[in-house]
Parts: C-alpha cells; structure tokens; sequence
C-alpha cells in the first residue's frame, strides 16, 4: 500500500512559537490545570526514588530547566531568579484537586518503573510575582513535555489557565 491510498493528507504544517512569543503571549494567571496524557515520573534529586505526585514545584522547575537549556543566553533564567522562582512556588502554589492513577511503565529506557497519569488543577496564590513566567512555561510545556522520559513520548500534556 502506498501512501495515497492510506487516505493521509500531508498537506498539514506544524505552527511553532519562539519563546519571545510564548512569553509576550503569557498572562497573570490565577489558577491552570494540567492533564498528563501520557505517563509521567519525576526525578529525586541524589536519589535512586522517583515521584509519581505532580508537586507544583517539581513540575515547574522541571520546565524551568528544560526551557533554559533551549534559550539563547541572553534569554535564559539567571541563577538568582531561579532561587527565587523556587521558593516562590512553594510559597503560593497549592495543588486544588487532583484525580491521578499510577501506572507501569513500559517504555524501556525509563529509568522508573511506575508514573501517573490524569488531572491536577493548581491554585496560585496573592503573590502574582511569576505569575506569567508560569503562565509562559505552561506554554512551552506542549513543546517540551514535563518530566522524566520526556523524549521517550512520555509526560506529554495539556493545560489550561485562567
């Protein structure tokens, strides 16, 4: 069969978006929520254990550090705000509600044996200081996936934010 008469058009286009974009693009948002389409796990840092809870801080420091491996070095998080942004979200990023199931993971280059899939709706709250800034590393999440595996297909996400 050739791949004319699979009937699959490839007259499609993939849109992309630079970061300048995505951040101008970003807005101070209150809540968002993300949905892990497929399975996804966390690293411990200096350790053999990995999460399979979507802490706030996690998923986002994750993105943070993915992002900054992608930006030019005028665009990158410095240093200082990404001590900053940290201990920003443990301070006023709560999880609201979740609906979460764990499952084996059979891609075979991960390095856990379990992650989670489903919802976790997030709460942000009076201190709107990187506000956008997570607003904008939601954005770049659809590009990056979150955690562990990510180039392996796994973590991928949706997410919505108002």
């Amino acid at each position: 069969m050739n791949i004319q008469q699979t009937g699959i058009s490839f007259n499609s286009h993939i849109n992309g978006e630079s970061y300048q974009e995505i951040r101008q693009g970003s807005r101070e948002i209150k809540k968002f929520g993300i949905k892990f389409k497929t399975p996804a796990y966390f690293a411990e840092s200096k350790s053999d254990f990995y999460s399979v809870f979507p802490e706030p801080k996690r998923v986002m420091m994750n993105l943070l550090r993915v992002c900054n491996a992608f930006f030019n070095s005028d665009e990158k998080i410095e240093k200082e705000d990404y001590s900053a942004y940290r201990a920003w979200l443990e301070e006023n990023v709560g999880v609201a509600r979740y609906d979460l199931r764990t499952m084996p993971i059979s891609v075979e280059r991960a390095k856990a044996k379990f992650g989670f899939i489903g919802e976790v709706n997030y709460v942000i709250g009076k201190d709107k200081k990187f506000a956008k800034l997570t607003d904008a590393l939601l954005s770049f999440s659809k590009y990056a996936n979150v955690g562990g595996g990510r180039t392996s297909g796994m973590g991928v996400v949706d997410y919505w934010s108002e």
